[in-house]
């Protein structure tokens, strides 16, 4: 699967409108830039991307400070998720993805909303199917 054409006339906040976001809670597992793996938590995932909750020092450990402090620059990171379809089976979505925000959140948790950029292995087939599922 290729780059996701994301350079439509709708701004990040149309997306939310556009697209359905499904709430949920499931586990994500976050690489960093020397791929090694950070635990986070999936809170609504849409066919753009997802926002994810981790605490505060994963997320120091995931975006350099100044993106920590909402500046961001275009980071990067990469998300593999094994999400549950309604039949018990599950799909594999593995991404990169742009940071699209970052912010403190209650306690010492982060939330990050993250844009889909890239599928590995077509995993966003994967994706399409595990919206399609919980949708319908």
């Amino acid at each position: 699967m290729g780059e996701i054409d994301h350079s439509s006339k709708l701004g990040a906040s149309d997306d939310r409108r556009v697209f359905e976001r499904i709430d949920t809670q499931h586990p994500v597992k976050v690489l960093d830039g020397q791929g090694k793996a950070h635990s986070a938590l999936a809170l609504d995932i849409s066919l753009t991307g997802l926002q994810m909750l981790c605490s505060s020092s994963t997320a120091r450990q995931l975006l350099p400070e100044s993106a920590m402090q909402g500046k961001l620059a275009g980071e990067e990171l990469r998300i593999q998720m094994q999400l549950p379809l309604k039949d018990g089976r599950y799909s594999d979505v593995d991404a990169r993805c742009r940071v699209v925000a970052a912010r403190a959140d209650e306690g010492d948790r982060f939330r990050i909303g993250l844009r889909y950029i890239w599928f590995e292995n077509y995993t966003y087939d994967d994706l399409e199917r595990f919206i399609d599922d919980w949708l319908h």
